[in-house]
């Protein structure tokens, strides 16, 4: 069978702005849902630019004079997220940029944990007695 892979140009910045929606909706686990690497229906999701800024992506596709596609998103939930950032100072969105990346680590840490827990202690329907 023919495996397909799909290349995403999914940013940093859109990894801190997906942590911010799903904070905005109660979520305090689960913040780094973007993956580099994932499967859907037999097709790979593959993500390499998860650990750049859309800055840097920006001046690349100027400085190597790259056809590009972008995004119009203004009136979605994510570009209200992306105008509440960039209408902040520099030092504000780095500032919530690094508190978003902690939280995302953060989270992840606490995602593996429950899952390890879960894995020992619970069963459908009820929990398996603590050691």
């Amino acid at each position: 069978t023919t495996h397909w892979v799909t290349a995403l140009a999914h940013h940093a910045d859109d990894v801190d702005e997906n942590r911010l929606i799903r904070l905005s909706f109660g979520n305090r686990t689960n913040l780094d849902g973007m993956r580099p690497l994932r499967v859907v229906r037999g097709v790979t999701l593959f993500r390499p630019l998860l650990a750049t800024r859309k800055s840097e992506l920006r001046q690349l596709v100027a400085n190597l004079k790259l056809y590009h596609l972008r995004s119009d998103e203004d009136r979605s939930l994510r570009g209200c997220v992306r105008s509440l950032l960039s209408s902040r100072s520099k030092d504000e969105q780095q500032s919530m940029r690094a508190l978003l990346q902690s939280l995302g680590r953060t989270s992840s840490t606490l995602d593996a944990l429950i899952s390890e827990f879960s894995s020992k202690h619970v069963a459908v329907g009820g929990y398996f007695p603590l050691p």
